[in-house]
């Protein structure tokens, strides 16, 4: 029904706000989710001030971790800052579970390497 804010919204987003569906390489490291999806994840443009202990993620960084906004920080070229507040929740708890995934992901695989790198039976100190 027209004026009710119920599900996805099916109109193109014509009010400039760059969305995480407007920049490629978000596209490509959030798969799982899709193009109408990422328009709903608005990114902070450049010159903004966060808003003073709102939640965000940097989407730019390899494993983005929520953080509470300080009064000095401002948003840049270098960041892609995603506000909690104005992504719907279903699509925030899916996002942080994306990154959370593949910070175990990540740590597992660190962890896989150096122990290939280890002799066998070699993994205490022995005086």
């Amino acid at each position: 029904m027209e004026g009710q804010n119920i599900g996805a919204s099916s109109k193109r987003n014509d009010s400039g706000v760059r969305t995480a569906a407007d920049i490629d390489v978000l596209a490509g490291r959030l798969g799982e989710f899709t193009r109408d999806e990422l328009s709903q994840i608005p990114i902070a443009p450049a010159g903004t001030a966060l808003k003073r202990g709102a939640v965000y993620l940097d989407l730019r960084i390899a494993v983005p971790v929520p953080f509470a906004a300080t009064a000095d920080i401002k948003a840049t070229e270098m960041n892609y800052y995603a506000p909690k507040a104005d992504i719907p929740y279903q699509l925030w708890d899916r996002l942080v579970a994306a990154w959370d995934r593949r910070r175990w992901e990540k740590r597992l695989n660190e962890t896989r390497r150096t122990n290939r790198l280890r002799p066998p039976g070699r993994h205490k100190n022995r005086l």
